[in-house]
């Protein structure tokens, strides 16, 4: 099996903004590990190394290398390190890669779409977006906590909130 792997410095999990300095070289500990468990080769690396959510410049080389079948799963350790965000990377790896008969695995979940229905491929990314939602939501609320902001519900009925 012709396999790659894919690592990048953010996650577009909620509230995971901190970049921990080894966090490339982790991912890429968990890769190796996992390809070498399921006997596969790896023959190539994308990273999007730079601290900016929106580079993806790898993303998109992993992409153009994928639709030339240059390789026959790709190895994330995370699906939030996916790519820029969810559903970006639900768009590469489930909408195009795996349409087209090439794999995607991902170490955390110890997932791997080779052999699987892009029904039940379409079932890991419903689950993977109720988690992100659930955190989002809480992340939303705890930062609006921080900066000492009421919610709509916050307001007791027949009282009126004014600067004085």
């Amino acid at each position: 099996m012709n396999a790659v792997s894919y690592t990048r410095s953010t996650s577009c999990f909620p509230g995971d903004n901190e970049i921990p300095t080894d966090v490339i070289s982790k991912q890429n500990e968990g890769i190796l590990r996992f390809a070498k468990e399921h006997k596969w080769k790896i023959t190539g690396r994308y990273s999007d190394r730079r601290q900016d959510k929106a580079e993806n410049t790898a993303f998109g080389a992993l992409l153009q290398d994928g639709m030339q079948r240059k390789f026959d799963v790709v190895i994330v350790s995370s699906i939030f390190r996916a790519g820029k965000d969810l559903w970006n990377a639900k768009e590469v790896l489930l909408q195009t890669f795996h349409y087209a008969g090439i794999g995607f695995a991902v170490v955390e979940d110890n997932f791997c779409s080779l052999e699987k229905s892009h029904e039940a491929v379409e079932e890991y990314f419903a689950g993977k977006y109720k988690d992100y939602r659930k955190e989002h939501i809480k992340y939303q609320v705890q930062e609006r906590n921080r900066k000492g902001l009421l919610c709509w519900n916050d307001v007791v009925y027949g009282y009126r909130l004014s600067d004085d």
